[in-house]
This record gives C-alpha cells, sequence and structure tokens, in this order.
C-alpha cells in the first residue's frame, strides 16, 4: 500500500502549495512559477521555475535564489496508484541547491524524500554500503573476543533488516553535495524520530519539508 496520496482533483492545484513552500528561498517575493510536467499518462510532475516557459526537460528547470550565483531545482513526482485511478501517490520531491561557477554550475546541497521507497529500489551502494561500514566497525572491536562470535556477527551484518538503510531516504533528509566524499553521498535524515507521524500524510510531509526549506535559509544561505 502507497503513502502520501491525493486525488487528482486537489493535486493539480498543488503546484501553489509548493511555490509556497519554496518561497523563503527564491528571489520572487511568491515563490517560483510552477507547471505541470506529464512525461506518461501514469505521472504527474509538479516542477518549478522562473522566467519564460522552459522547453528542456523537467530536471532542468531552475529558478534563483536570493543568493547571488546560487539557483535551484525542484520537482515532484507523482505516480497514479494501482488500487485506485483516481489516486496518486509521491514518489519523490527532489530539491537541489546549485553553485554557478563561470558558467558551469555544481550542486551544493539537496534536500530529497522518496516516501515510497522499497529496499528493492535502491541503488546497490545505498543498499549495502552503510551495512558494510557498520560490520567492519563492529569486527575490529578488539572487545569482540572469538573468531566464532566474529562469524556470527558477519552473518548478522548480511541480513540486516530491510528497513534500516530505506529510513534514512523516505523521509526528508540532506546531501551535503560541497562536501568532501564521502560526505555528499550520505543521507542525513532531518525527521528520523518521528518519521511516522512525518509520513502519515501530504499535509505533515509538506509541514516537515517547509522546515527543512526553511532550515536551508537561515543556516545556509543567510550566510553566504
Amino acid at each position: 500500500m502507497t503513502i502520501i496520496q491525493m486525488e487528482i482533483d486537489k493535486l493539480v492545484s498543488r503546484g501553489q502549495e509548493v511555490r509556497t513552500m519554496l518561497q523563503p528561498i527564491s528571489r520572487r517575493s511568491g515563490g517560483p512559477a510552477w507547471e505541470r510536467n506529464n512525461v506518461t499518462s501514469r505521472e504527474f510532475i509538479i516542477a518549478t521555475y522562473d522566467g519564460a516557459r522552459p522547453t528542456c526537460g523537467y530536471r532542468d528547470y531552475r529558478f534563483p535564489t536570493f543568493v547571488h550565483n546560487f539557483q535551484a531545482m525542484y520537482f515532484g513526482l507523482w505516480k497514479r496508484t494501482e488500487e485506485d485511478e483516481r489516486y496518486w501517490y509521491l514518489d519523490r520531491a527532489f530539491l537541489t541547491i546549485y553553485q554557478m561557477v563561470g558558467r558551469d554550475e555544481e550542486e551544493f546541497l539537496c534536500l530529497h524524500c522518496e516516501p515510497n521507497l522499497s529496499f528493492e529500489q535502491m541503488e546497490p551502494e545505498d543498499k549495502y554500503g552503510n551495512m558494510r561500514n557498520r560490520g567492519n566497525s563492529q569486527l575490529n572491536n578488539k572487545n569482540l573476543g572469538s573468531k566464532r562470535k566474529k562469524k556470527q556477527l558477519r552473518d548478522q551484518v548480511g541480513g540486516l533488516d530491510e528497513s534500516d538503510k530505506e529510513r534514512y531516504k523516505k523521509g526528508p533528509h540532506l546531501h551535503i553535495k560541497a562536501a568532501a566524499d564521502p560526505l555528499p553521498h550520505a543521507h542525513f535524515a532531518l525527521n528520523l524520530g518521528h518519521l511516522d507521524a512525518v509520513l502519515e500524510s501530504i499535509e505533515s510531509l509538506s509541514e516537515a519539508l517547509k522546515c527543512g526549506i526553511l532550515m536551508i535559509k537561515e543556516e545556509v544561505l543567510d550566510i553566504l
């Protein structure tokens, strides 16, 4: 059963809520413009931009932030549910802040959420990278004792609960792209302690995203 669902009648006006959500970081006082961008009959995309209506793909839409040489991209990808075609569920909502370096842009910071992510959909390095890191850390612990105990731990690491990894990505989380490796690949979950409450509805998730965007404004963009 998918979560974070909306009826199509309400989804078609979701873009205005997105504008309000992005207003704190937008150069425009009312937030960036938005449009509906349908790739297929089963996908509904809300993408934001500034200036003339874009003719490129929605991942290439940009809007300027209030900070010189920093622009942003936001899109929300919704998919039609299998159970009832009147309802659509949020597959992902991605906000990326870019820094302009000359004529090029570089990813600076991302705020993502993928509420319906399953373990099977995750990239291999996301599935197993952290498991290996934790396992190696524990295996190197001098207090582990016998080789038999170390083998038992290796077996445990190989069978970690699938939700142990995906929970970091389901709720709003940050990627610090401007940092040195391996930090750009880490998922810094903002609401892990109350994730169930955040993912209860589109209203609660939107509120969490708003808080994350406001934090980016006050803790990052305001001091650049």
